[in-house]
Protein backbone atom coordinates (compact mmCIF):
# COMPACT_ATOMS: atom_id res chain seq x y z
CA UNK A 1 0.00 0.00 0.00
CA UNK A 2 1.28 3.29 -1.56
CA UNK A 3 2.17 6.31 1.52
CA UNK A 4 -0.96 8.52 -0.16
CA UNK A 5 -3.35 5.47 0.20
CA UNK A 6 -2.71 4.95 3.90
CA UNK A 7 -4.79 8.11 5.32
CA UNK A 8 -7.50 7.08 3.28
CA UNK A 9 -7.73 3.91 4.24
CA UNK A 10 -7.86 4.71 7.62
CA UNK A 11 -9.89 7.84 7.07
CA UNK A 12 -12.22 4.90 5.13
CA UNK A 13 -12.08 2.66 8.45
CA UNK A 14 -12.65 5.59 10.73
CA UNK A 15 -15.89 6.77 9.42
CA UNK A 16 -17.42 3.29 8.71
CA UNK A 17 -16.57 2.23 12.20
CA UNK A 18 -18.30 5.74 13.10
CA UNK A 19 -21.30 4.52 10.94
CA UNK A 20 -21.26 1.29 12.21
CA UNK A 21 -21.64 2.73 15.76
CA UNK A 22 -23.98 5.30 15.06
CA UNK A 23 -26.68 3.10 13.66
CA UNK A 24 -26.58 0.56 16.36
CA UNK A 25 -26.45 2.92 19.14
CA UNK A 26 -29.65 4.39 17.20
CA UNK A 27 -31.18 0.64 17.08
CA UNK A 28 -30.32 0.24 20.45
CA UNK A 29 -32.22 2.62 21.67
CA UNK A 30 -35.64 2.33 19.45
CA UNK A 31 -35.61 -0.66 21.29
CA UNK A 32 -34.91 0.52 24.65
CA UNK A 33 -37.52 3.43 24.36
CA UNK A 34 -40.13 0.88 22.87
CA UNK A 35 -39.45 -1.18 27.10
CA UNK A 36 -39.97 2.15 28.40
CA UNK A 37 -43.19 3.38 26.97
CA UNK A 38 -44.95 -0.24 28.00
CA UNK A 39 -43.04 0.24 31.56
CA UNK A 40 -45.03 3.74 31.55
CA UNK A 41 -47.98 2.68 30.66
CA UNK A 42 -47.84 0.25 33.64
CA UNK A 43 -46.47 2.64 35.79
CA UNK A 44 -48.65 5.17 35.38
CA UNK A 45 -51.64 3.22 36.66
CA UNK A 46 -49.78 2.16 40.12
CA UNK A 47 -51.23 3.57 43.47
CA UNK A 48 -48.81 6.45 43.76
CA UNK A 49 -49.33 8.02 40.05
CA UNK A 50 -52.98 6.96 38.79
CA UNK A 51 -54.09 10.24 40.18
CA UNK A 52 -51.97 11.97 38.66
CA UNK A 53 -52.86 10.82 35.02
CA UNK A 54 -56.17 10.29 35.67
CA UNK A 55 -57.97 12.71 32.79
CA UNK A 56 -61.39 14.45 32.41
CA UNK A 57 -62.61 14.99 29.27
CA UNK A 58 -65.43 17.35 30.35
CA UNK A 59 -62.85 19.60 30.98
CA UNK A 60 -61.40 19.37 27.75
CA UNK A 61 -64.53 19.46 25.97
CA UNK A 62 -65.64 22.66 27.66
CA UNK A 63 -61.96 23.95 26.31
CA UNK A 64 -61.84 22.80 23.28
CA UNK A 65 -65.74 24.33 23.08
CA UNK A 66 -64.75 27.97 24.45
CA UNK A 67 -62.34 29.01 22.11
CA UNK A 68 -62.39 31.49 19.26
CA UNK A 69 -63.75 30.42 15.42
CA UNK A 70 -59.67 30.83 14.43
CA UNK A 71 -58.53 28.81 17.22
CA UNK A 72 -61.10 25.56 16.86
CA UNK A 73 -60.38 25.80 12.56
CA UNK A 74 -56.75 25.84 13.53
CA UNK A 75 -57.38 22.81 15.87
CA UNK A 76 -59.33 20.61 13.70
CA UNK A 77 -56.70 20.97 10.87
CA UNK A 78 -54.29 20.21 12.86
CA UNK A 79 -55.98 16.71 13.49
CA UNK A 80 -56.65 16.27 9.76
CA UNK A 81 -53.25 16.89 8.94
CA UNK A 82 -52.27 14.10 11.87
CA UNK A 83 -55.11 11.17 11.98
CA UNK A 84 -56.18 11.82 8.17
CA UNK A 85 -59.26 11.18 8.63
CA UNK A 86 -61.54 13.56 6.45
CA UNK A 87 -64.45 13.40 8.88
CA UNK A 88 -63.00 15.11 11.69
CA UNK A 89 -65.20 18.38 10.84
CA UNK A 90 -65.51 20.25 14.32
CA UNK A 91 -64.49 20.37 17.89
CA UNK A 92 -67.17 17.58 18.71
CA UNK A 93 -65.38 14.57 15.93
CA UNK A 94 -61.85 15.86 17.55
CA UNK A 95 -62.67 14.95 20.85
CA UNK A 96 -63.73 11.59 20.18
CA UNK A 97 -60.74 11.35 18.90
CA UNK A 98 -58.11 12.42 21.64
CA UNK A 99 -60.66 9.89 23.74
CA UNK A 100 -59.74 7.22 21.55
CA UNK A 101 -55.96 7.75 21.05
CA UNK A 102 -55.53 8.15 24.76
CA UNK A 103 -56.89 4.86 25.05
CA UNK A 104 -55.20 2.90 22.82
CA UNK A 105 -51.80 4.78 24.33
CA UNK A 106 -52.67 3.36 27.42
CA UNK A 107 -53.55 0.06 27.19
CA UNK A 108 -50.17 -2.30 26.67
CA UNK A 109 -52.70 -5.13 24.28
CA UNK A 110 -53.71 -2.46 22.23
CA UNK A 111 -50.08 -0.01 21.96
CA UNK A 112 -48.11 -2.19 19.83
CA UNK A 113 -48.86 -1.24 16.47
CA UNK A 114 -48.53 2.01 17.52
CA UNK A 115 -45.36 1.03 19.09
CA UNK A 116 -44.13 1.15 15.38
CA UNK A 117 -44.19 5.29 15.13
CA UNK A 118 -41.03 4.82 17.33
CA UNK A 119 -39.17 3.18 14.12
CA UNK A 120 -39.90 5.95 12.26
CA UNK A 121 -38.19 8.66 14.46
CA UNK A 122 -36.03 11.09 12.12
CA UNK A 123 -32.23 9.57 13.12
CA UNK A 124 -30.65 11.68 15.91
CA UNK A 125 -26.45 10.96 16.15
CA UNK A 126 -25.27 10.45 19.15
CA UNK A 127 -22.05 12.22 18.23
CA UNK A 128 -24.51 15.66 18.96
CA UNK A 129 -24.92 14.28 22.39
CA UNK A 130 -21.37 14.67 22.77
CA UNK A 131 -21.14 17.83 20.86
CA UNK A 132 -24.20 19.28 23.03
CA UNK A 133 -22.29 18.01 26.11
CA UNK A 134 -19.26 20.16 25.81
CA UNK A 135 -21.07 22.92 24.80
CA UNK A 136 -23.25 22.58 28.39
CA UNK A 137 -20.57 21.56 30.32
CA UNK A 138 -18.90 24.75 29.30
CA UNK A 139 -21.49 26.96 31.31
CA UNK A 140 -21.69 24.85 33.94
CA UNK A 141 -17.64 25.51 34.24
CA UNK A 142 -18.03 29.02 33.97
CA UNK A 143 -20.61 28.86 36.17
CA UNK A 144 -18.69 27.23 38.69
CA UNK A 145 -16.11 29.70 38.62
CA UNK A 146 -18.80 32.74 39.01
CA UNK A 147 -20.87 30.96 41.38
CA UNK A 148 -21.72 28.63 43.87
CA UNK A 149 -22.51 25.34 41.67
CA UNK A 150 -23.31 22.08 42.49
CA UNK A 151 -24.81 18.62 40.91
CA UNK A 152 -27.26 16.99 42.52
CA UNK A 153 -28.41 13.46 42.20
CA UNK A 154 -32.39 13.51 43.20
CA UNK A 155 -33.11 10.06 42.68
CA UNK A 156 -32.54 9.46 39.31
CA UNK A 157 -33.02 13.20 38.00
CA UNK A 158 -29.79 15.13 37.68
CA UNK A 159 -30.03 18.87 39.43
CA UNK A 160 -27.61 21.62 39.21
CA UNK A 161 -28.04 24.18 42.39
CA UNK A 162 -26.66 27.45 41.78
CA UNK A 163 -25.96 30.17 44.73
CA UNK A 164 -24.66 33.47 44.97
CA UNK A 165 -20.44 32.65 45.61
CA UNK A 166 -20.83 33.97 48.76
CA UNK A 167 -23.56 31.59 49.88
CA UNK A 168 -26.19 33.92 50.82
CA UNK A 169 -29.56 33.34 49.24
CA UNK A 170 -32.99 34.83 49.70
CA UNK A 171 -35.15 33.32 47.40
CA UNK A 172 -35.21 29.83 45.65
CA UNK A 173 -36.60 29.32 41.84
CA UNK A 174 -36.56 26.27 40.24
CA UNK A 175 -36.13 26.65 36.31
CA UNK A 176 -37.81 23.72 33.87
CA UNK A 177 -35.91 23.73 30.53
CA UNK A 178 -37.40 23.36 27.40
CA UNK A 179 -36.83 20.65 24.93
CA UNK A 180 -32.87 19.72 24.14
CA UNK A 181 -31.77 21.28 27.38
CA UNK A 182 -29.68 23.35 26.53
CA UNK A 183 -28.13 25.85 29.53
CA UNK A 184 -26.43 28.29 27.03
CA UNK A 185 -29.55 30.62 26.41
CA UNK A 186 -30.05 30.81 30.09
CA UNK A 187 -26.73 33.04 30.85
CA UNK A 188 -28.47 36.46 31.13
CA UNK A 189 -31.17 35.30 33.50
CA UNK A 190 -28.95 33.20 35.67
CA UNK A 191 -27.09 36.09 36.26
CA UNK A 192 -29.93 38.44 36.53
CA UNK A 193 -31.36 35.74 39.28
CA UNK A 194 -27.85 35.49 41.20
CA UNK A 195 -27.73 39.72 41.37
CA UNK A 196 -31.03 39.79 43.22
CA UNK A 197 -29.91 36.91 45.90
CA UNK A 198 -31.84 34.08 44.53
CA UNK A 199 -30.65 30.27 44.69
CA UNK A 200 -31.69 28.52 41.36
CA UNK A 201 -32.39 24.75 41.40
CA UNK A 202 -32.34 23.71 37.53
CA UNK A 203 -33.78 19.99 37.53
CA UNK A 204 -33.24 17.85 34.20
CA UNK A 205 -36.08 16.08 32.67
CA UNK A 206 -34.02 13.20 31.35
CA UNK A 207 -36.41 12.36 28.34
CA UNK A 208 -36.18 15.80 26.99
CA UNK A 209 -31.89 16.04 27.23
CA UNK A 210 -30.50 15.99 24.18
CA UNK A 211 -27.20 15.54 25.64
CA UNK A 212 -25.20 12.99 27.19
CA UNK A 213 -27.02 13.55 30.85
CA UNK A 214 -30.31 11.95 29.41
CA UNK A 215 -32.75 9.35 30.65
CA UNK A 216 -35.51 7.68 28.54
CA UNK A 217 -36.69 5.85 31.14
CA UNK A 218 -38.75 8.56 33.26
CA UNK A 219 -42.30 9.95 33.29
CA UNK A 220 -43.47 13.06 34.17
CA UNK A 221 -45.74 12.14 37.29
CA UNK A 222 -42.36 10.57 38.90
CA UNK A 223 -39.92 13.74 38.07
CA UNK A 224 -42.46 15.86 39.08
CA UNK A 225 -43.30 13.77 42.64
CA UNK A 226 -39.49 13.43 43.21
CA UNK A 227 -38.53 16.97 42.96
CA UNK A 228 -41.20 17.78 45.14
CA UNK A 229 -40.49 15.40 47.63
CA UNK A 230 -36.93 16.76 47.68
CA UNK A 231 -37.77 20.25 48.09
CA UNK A 232 -39.85 19.50 51.19
CA UNK A 233 -37.13 17.39 52.54
CA UNK A 234 -35.10 20.53 52.86
CA UNK A 235 -37.51 22.48 54.19
CA UNK A 236 -38.18 24.89 50.75
CA UNK A 237 -41.66 25.47 51.23
CA UNK A 238 -41.40 29.02 49.65
CA UNK A 239 -40.36 29.22 45.66
CA UNK A 240 -40.79 31.04 42.31
CA UNK A 241 -40.53 29.37 39.12
CA UNK A 242 -39.16 30.29 35.57
CA UNK A 243 -40.54 28.23 32.75
CA UNK A 244 -39.65 27.93 29.07
CA UNK A 245 -40.95 26.55 25.93
CA UNK A 246 -41.33 22.80 27.31
CA UNK A 247 -40.76 23.74 30.63
CA UNK A 248 -44.27 25.05 31.18
CA UNK A 249 -46.04 22.05 30.92
CA UNK A 250 -43.29 20.99 33.31
CA UNK A 251 -44.74 23.39 35.39
CA UNK A 252 -48.28 22.76 35.11
CA UNK A 253 -47.36 19.18 36.76
CA UNK A 254 -45.39 20.20 39.07
CA UNK A 255 -48.02 22.97 40.33
CA UNK A 256 -50.32 19.89 40.24
CA UNK A 257 -48.61 18.13 43.00
CA UNK A 258 -47.86 21.20 44.88
CA UNK A 259 -51.75 21.82 45.08
CA UNK A 260 -52.30 18.46 46.17
CA UNK A 261 -49.86 18.40 48.97
CA UNK A 262 -50.47 21.98 49.64
CA UNK A 263 -46.96 22.38 51.78
CA UNK A 264 -44.72 23.99 49.18
CA UNK A 265 -46.06 28.11 48.16
CA UNK A 266 -45.62 29.11 44.62
CA UNK A 267 -45.01 33.30 45.20
CA UNK A 268 -44.28 34.05 41.07
CA UNK A 269 -43.73 32.16 38.17
CA UNK A 270 -42.24 33.48 34.79
CA UNK A 271 -43.49 31.89 31.65
CA UNK A 272 -41.25 32.34 28.53
CA UNK A 273 -42.72 30.92 25.36
CA UNK A 274 -44.21 28.79 27.11
CA UNK A 275 -45.95 25.36 25.95
CA UNK A 276 -49.36 25.33 27.81
CA UNK A 277 -52.52 25.61 25.43
CA UNK A 278 -54.28 22.06 24.36
CA UNK A 279 -53.90 23.79 20.83
CA UNK A 280 -49.76 23.93 21.17
CA UNK A 281 -50.09 19.91 22.94
CA UNK A 282 -52.42 18.99 19.77
CA UNK A 283 -49.49 20.42 17.32
CA UNK A 284 -46.37 18.79 19.52
CA UNK A 285 -47.75 15.48 21.13
CA UNK A 286 -49.40 14.25 17.89
CA UNK A 287 -45.97 15.08 16.15
CA UNK A 288 -45.47 11.27 17.06
CA UNK A 289 -47.80 9.82 14.66
CA UNK A 290 -48.06 11.79 11.94
CA UNK A 291 -44.73 12.62 9.31
CA UNK A 292 -41.95 15.35 9.38
CA UNK A 293 -43.76 17.05 6.30
CA UNK A 294 -47.10 17.43 7.80
CA UNK A 295 -45.52 18.78 10.87
CA UNK A 296 -43.41 21.35 9.42
CA UNK A 297 -46.60 22.19 7.47
CA UNK A 298 -48.10 23.40 10.50
CA UNK A 299 -45.52 25.33 12.06
CA UNK A 300 -44.49 26.82 9.04
CA UNK A 301 -47.93 28.07 8.23
CA UNK A 302 -47.57 29.93 11.63
CA UNK A 303 -44.53 31.50 11.02
CA UNK A 304 -42.98 33.90 8.53
CA UNK A 305 -40.98 33.11 5.50
CA UNK A 306 -37.66 34.80 7.34
CA UNK A 307 -38.23 31.88 10.01
CA UNK A 308 -38.14 28.41 7.66
CA UNK A 309 -35.05 27.11 8.60
CA UNK A 310 -36.12 27.60 12.10
CA UNK A 311 -39.04 25.22 11.91
CA UNK A 312 -36.94 23.08 9.89
CA UNK A 313 -34.83 22.49 12.68
CA UNK A 314 -37.70 22.63 15.66
CA UNK A 315 -39.73 19.81 13.54
CA UNK A 316 -36.43 17.71 13.40
CA UNK A 317 -36.41 17.63 17.26
CA UNK A 318 -39.80 17.01 17.45
CA UNK A 319 -39.71 14.07 15.58
CA UNK A 320 -36.44 12.41 16.45
CA UNK A 321 -35.64 11.08 19.94
CA UNK A 322 -35.50 13.68 21.77
CA UNK A 323 -38.75 14.67 21.02
CA UNK A 324 -40.84 11.89 20.69
CA UNK A 325 -39.09 9.88 23.71
CA UNK A 326 -40.20 13.59 25.54
CA UNK A 327 -43.85 13.36 24.03
CA UNK A 328 -44.14 9.40 25.22
CA UNK A 329 -43.25 10.38 28.66
CA UNK A 330 -46.21 12.38 29.34
CA UNK A 331 -49.55 11.77 30.11
CA UNK A 332 -51.82 12.71 27.46
CA UNK A 333 -52.88 16.03 27.92
CA UNK A 334 -53.00 15.89 31.62
CA UNK A 335 -50.80 19.13 32.42
CA UNK A 336 -52.13 21.23 30.26
CA UNK A 337 -53.39 24.56 31.54
CA UNK A 338 -57.39 25.01 30.68
CA UNK A 339 -59.26 28.20 30.45
CA UNK A 340 -60.70 30.03 33.61
CA UNK A 341 -57.90 28.25 35.10
CA UNK A 342 -57.60 30.12 38.60
CA UNK A 343 -53.99 31.28 40.64
CA UNK A 344 -53.47 33.01 43.74
CA UNK A 345 -49.76 33.86 42.55
CA UNK A 346 -48.20 36.34 40.35
CA UNK A 347 -47.53 34.99 36.40
CA UNK A 348 -46.18 36.30 33.76
CA UNK A 349 -45.81 35.52 30.16
CA UNK A 350 -43.15 36.84 27.96
CA UNK A 351 -44.42 35.85 24.25
CA UNK A 352 -43.09 36.38 20.54
CA UNK A 353 -44.48 37.15 17.34
CA UNK A 354 -43.52 34.03 15.39
CA UNK A 355 -43.87 31.53 17.95
CA UNK A 356 -45.86 28.19 17.31
CA UNK A 357 -45.20 26.98 21.38
CA UNK A 358 -47.37 29.49 22.44
CA UNK A 359 -49.46 32.46 19.51
CA UNK A 360 -50.64 35.33 20.58
CA UNK A 361 -53.27 34.88 17.59
CA UNK A 362 -54.20 31.08 17.88
CA UNK A 363 -54.02 30.97 22.02
CA UNK A 364 -55.77 34.25 22.53
CA UNK A 365 -58.55 32.56 24.14
CA UNK A 366 -55.84 31.74 26.64
CA UNK A 367 -53.72 34.23 26.62
CA UNK A 368 -56.42 36.61 27.55
CA UNK A 369 -58.71 34.53 30.23
CA UNK A 370 -55.56 33.33 32.13
CA UNK A 371 -52.83 36.40 32.31
CA UNK A 372 -53.42 39.75 33.45
CA UNK A 373 -53.25 41.88 30.44
CA UNK A 374 -50.20 44.17 32.31
CA UNK A 375 -48.08 41.03 33.39
CA UNK A 376 -47.85 39.91 29.36
CA UNK A 377 -44.76 41.00 27.48
CA UNK A 378 -44.27 41.20 24.01
CA UNK A 379 -41.24 40.64 21.38
CA UNK A 380 -41.09 40.35 17.65
CA UNK A 381 -39.39 37.16 16.40
CA UNK A 382 -39.08 33.73 16.71
CA UNK A 383 -39.37 30.92 19.76
CA UNK A 384 -36.28 31.16 21.80
CA UNK A 385 -35.85 34.69 21.38
CA UNK A 386 -37.03 35.86 24.29
CA UNK A 387 -34.26 34.26 26.34
CA UNK A 388 -31.35 36.85 25.13
CA UNK A 389 -33.61 39.58 24.29
CA UNK A 390 -32.18 42.95 24.99
CA UNK A 391 -35.83 43.60 26.68
CA UNK A 392 -34.67 41.42 29.30
CA UNK A 393 -33.38 44.49 31.31
CA UNK A 394 -36.28 46.11 31.24
CA UNK A 395 -38.87 43.64 31.94
CA UNK A 396 -37.63 40.61 33.73
CA UNK A 397 -35.00 42.00 35.55
CA UNK A 398 -37.36 44.88 36.84
CA UNK A 399 -39.64 42.28 37.70
CA UNK A 400 -37.36 40.79 40.31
Amino acid sequence: MTITKKPLFWGSCIALSWLLFELGIDKFYKYRLKQYILKFISSSKLSQYCKYYKIKFKHIKKDLGSIKKIEKDYVINTMNKTFYEPNIINIKVALKELKLFNNMVRNVTITSQYLNNVDNMLWYPYTCRFLLSSINNYNLLSWKFRYNLSILQVKKHTMYLIKPYNGISTKTIIIFLGLGGILAPFEKIISMLIENNYQIYIPLYGPTQASLVFNLDCHEAEFNIDIHQYLVEKNITNINILAWSLGGILYKGFEYVTNYHNIIKINKVFLFEPLLSMRGCIDVYFAQVRPYNQTFKIITHVSIDKYTMYDKILSYFIHNIVGVGTANSFGCFKSIELLFDKYDYSRYLFISSDDIVMNLSLDSSLINNNFDKNNIYHRRGYHGGWLNSKSLETTFKQLL
